[in-house]
């Protein structure tokens, strides 16, 4: 996961200082109508990314931001937000809200998070720390930086027919006589406004092998299955088109007609309970203060949000063994000649 830092302090940019406060960290609270813990490790700072100065949310989704308070003003500062000093407030605005994005924000906290509206950006934010009257009431021009708003990612998977299959529906549907080598699988991942720097996508695909009868019943014994391609959450593909996967040698098992089915699914590492579908990195993002009041890894899990895959998920190849042509018969020679 990818979160971001904002300095307000100008004077006090220096990455050491950044570091030494990280590295004396305890426990942190998130503020979302819940209280959950985070860690000043899972965020980076906004102008070290991979598009400086920017972050993205998925549509319909929040991302967190904390903002660094000016040390001068807040000494007992601890991160994410305890310690702040009383009266210190942090304003954040946009010309592009409330058509493109919306705030959450506590504005007595150095917190906020920008929820997603409409697809597409850069829509400008600019967040700064307000003095109160006590202090002299100012305030600097604070942080400049852009919000994109990506649209929700999704997934589809089609197969290859290199071999002399017979093609019952393009792409998705084959049968051939005759033990056949690898085809290829191609997964197509939609998320639009999703660079390459922050492309990475969770699923798996999974094989499955069973004997058919002449009448295409199954024969539940000879059921197998396996997962030919996983991408946790820990362990996201990042590529700029499709994934191929091949799905090894399609052969008849047992001397009966066999049929392999491959299915786009979740990540294994996501709870049985959670929907089918994909997870972006970006989409993530979002997820992380939902995780986070759960609390532990396995509940982070749960609370990943996985969206629906679109149009067939399934790949299915029928291979059946080539007839055996039996003995010839003729009447016997046992009449009178």
């Amino acid at each position: 996961m990818n979160k971001i830092f904002f300095n307000l302090n100008q004077h006090a940019m220096k990455k050491s200082t950044f570091l030494k406060i990280a590295l004396t960290l305890a426990s942190a609270l998130f503020v979302s109508g819940a209280m959950a813990q985070g860690d000043a490790a899972d965020y980076s700072l906004i102008s070290a990314d991979a598009t400086p100065n920017a972050t993205y949310v998925t549509q319909g989704m929040s991302v967190p931001v904390y903002v660094q308070p000016d040390a001068i003003y807040n000494p007992s500062w601890v991160f994410p937000s305890t310690g702040l000093t009383a009266g210190f407030t942090w304003v954040v605005t946009s010309a592009s809200s409330p058509a493109n994005i919306t705030f959450i924000q506590p504005s007595s906290l150095n917190y906020v998070e920008i929820s997603g509206v409409t697809v597409g950006g850069p829509y400008a934010v600019n967040v700064y720390e307000q003095a109160p009257a006590a202090f002299g009431g100012c305030h600097d021009a604070g942080i400049d930086f852009n919000v994109f708003v990506t649209g929700k990612p999704t997934a589809a998977v089609s197969g290859s027919a290199v071999a002399a299959w017979t093609v019952d529906a393009a792409g998705h549907q084959f049968h051939v006589c005759g033990d056949q080598g690898p085809e290829n699988l191609s997964v197509a991942i939609t998320e639009t406004g999703a660079p390459v720097a922050n492309a990475g996508y969770a699923y798996s695909i999974q094989k499955r092998s069973v004997n058919i009868d002449a009448a295409d019943v199954e024969i539940p014994a000879s059921v197998v299955t396996s997962l030919v391609d996983d991408h946790t959450t820990a362990a996201k593909y990042h590529g700029a088109g499709p994934e191929v996967v091949s799905t090894g040698a399609l052969t008849v098992l047992n001397l009966k007609r066999t049929k392999y089915t491959f299915t786009l699914l979740k990540a294994s590492d996501l709870l049985v309970a959670t929907p089918e579908g994909i997870v972006s990195a970006i989409s993530q993002k979002s997820d992380y203060v939902a995780a986070n009041v759960a609390g532990g890894a396995t509940a982070a899990a749960g609370n990943i949000t996985t969206y629906p895959f679109t149009g067939t998920v399934t790949v299915e190849y029928i291979v059946n063994p080539t007839p055996v042509t039996g003995p010839v018969y003729h009447i016997a020679n046992a009449f009178a000649y």
